[in-house]
């Protein structure tokens, strides 16, 4: 009974060649997953990286800010704000309502001369430095999910933004 062709040899052998492609093309598949992840992880989609970083600018502002974040973790925008010309010892940066709703601010350096409450958000002001303030605002997201921002001058057009905060 060794060696010869038993019952279902036959079949098993005609399929062979199709079970091999299939499994070519899961592993072939599989590497190409993959090799995506590390890419999105050298990119900084999970840490530092130029996908993690961006910047966006509006009248009299510019932040820069982490695209990622973990809930609870912590992050800072960096925000450059250029003082209104009418007043230029003074510097004002706008947060918007629903960010400072999502999030839970730690620090603001320097620490803002005020904090005023508006019907669309909070005005911080600085004194201006040759017309200008570097602002540093640390801050906690307080839920996972897509949470969306913007900040500016006051009356004038928001520099929006979005950070994906990871549970």
């Amino acid at each position: 009974m060794s060696g010869g062709l038993q019952l279902g040899d036959l079949e098993w052998r005609q399929q062979e060649p199709g079970r091999r492609r299939r499994a070519h093309a899961a592993q072939l598949a599989g590497w190409a997953v993959v090799a995506a992840l590390l890419v999105a992880g050298l990119a900084g989609l999970a840490g530092p990286g130029p996908l993690s970083t961006a910047t966006a600018s509006a009248p009299l502002v510019v932040v820069s800010y982490e695209r990622f974040a973990r809930q609870q973790g912590v992050t800072t925008l960096d925000v450059t704000v250029r003082s209104d010309p009418a007043e230029p010892q003074v510097a004002r940066l706008w947060l918007a309502k629903d960010y400072v709703a999502g999030v839970r601010v730690r620090t603001v350096v320097p620490q803002p001369d005020s904090w005023i409450a508006v019907r669309d958000g909070v005005v911080l002001t600085f004194p201006a430095v040759h017309g200008v303030a570097a602002v540093q605002v640390t801050v906690s997201p307080q839920r996972a999910g897509l949470l969306r921002g913007a900040l500016g001058a006051p009356d004038r057009r928001p520099a929006g933004f979005w950070q994906f905060v990871y549970p």
